[in-house]
């Protein structure tokens, strides 16, 4: 068989750029697609932190709901329940929060400061979907 030399060149340049797209790059994939998992403690804590801490943390004495660990978010014991349910975004009472949608008390948080950006909202729906896992 005789090959062109300009086939060759071609498969010279074709087959790492094929390797690599058909290798293992070390990320999750996700529902078919490669996607990194949203980590709790780099992208999702720091959002509750920032927002969220200064009616939902341990200085604030009324607070029937913490958010300022893990646990606490889990635990979920708010006057109305679990507020995050793994893999349920949309009947996760804390992202009915943060959407305004709530149909229990206040429907939108939180009541006195800026609304969450859509991208951190999305964020924790999409940490939730993925399970609500306490990742790094």
């Amino acid at each position: 068989m005789n090959i062109s030399w300009k086939s060759k060149i071609a498969l010279l340049l074709l087959v790492p750029l094929l390797t690599y797209q058909c290798s293992d790059k070390g990320s999750p994939v996700q529902n078919g697609t490669d996607t990194e998992l949203v980590s709790y403690s780099m992208e999702v804590q720091p959002i509750f932190d920032v927002n969220c801490i200064f009616c939902h943390g341990p200085e604030f004495s009324n607070a029937v709901l913490l958010l300022n660990t893990y646990d606490h978010i889990m635990a979920g014991t708010s006057d109305n329940g679990p507020v995050v349910i793994p893999g349920n975004s949309t009947g996760s009472l804390i992202v009915q929060k943060l959407q305004g949608i709530a149909s229990v008390g206040s429907p939108l948080m939180p009541p006195d400061g800026p609304v969450l950006s859509l991208e951190e909202i999305q964020t924790i729906i999409q940490w939730i979907d993925e399970g609500a896992m306490n990742t790094e």
